[in-house]
């Protein structure tokens, strides 16, 4: 089962109509809508989770678990770094927003870096690896940091 069936059964177990949950989330009936009908993955909304669990009386594990995956951008990266970093953040269920506020950078340069436009110092490196939770292979990191790693 989808997450927007397990939203929209449990909705309905609770004699609850779209309004009436909207209302209690403080969204509109057609977003829920969307949501019920998988047009709205709700993929980056942890915080629309826990209240929807809270509201349904389901466990939020229970939904993230059912919450369908994020999609890495398709456009082709030859930088293996990029590739590494992008990975693991997907893996972990991060944005790069909180990938970002983990290494203490703005979000623009953990995008950079995944892009392959940026050339980490090797402190950014080291944040980067306390925020994926991971040591970055050497063979990854890219040739400006590298020489500096020891």
């Amino acid at each position: 089962m989808n997450l927007g069936e397990m939203i929209r059964s449990r909705r309905k177990k609770l004699a609850m109509n779209g309004s009436q949950l909207a209302k209690k989330l403080g969204v509109s009936r057609q977003f829920v809508s969307q949501v019920e009908l998988g047009l709205c993955l709700l993929t980056s909304s942890n915080r629309m989770v826990k209240q929807l669990a809270k509201i349904l009386k389901l466990d939020a594990n229970k939904l993230r678990t059912a919450r369908p995956r994020r999609r890495i951008c398709r456009r082709r990266r030859t930088n293996p770094f990029s590739n590494f970093l992008t990975k693991r953040r997907v893996e972990l269920l991060l944005t790069q927003a909180e990938v970002a506020k983990r290494a203490g950078r703005s979000k623009a340069a953990v995008a950079r870096l995944e892009l392959g436009t940026y050339h980490p110092s090797r402190l950014m490196l080291k944040q980067i690896e306390k925020a994926l939770g991971c040591k970055i292979p050497i063979h990854f990191s890219p040739a400006r940091a590298r020489g500096r790693l020891k």
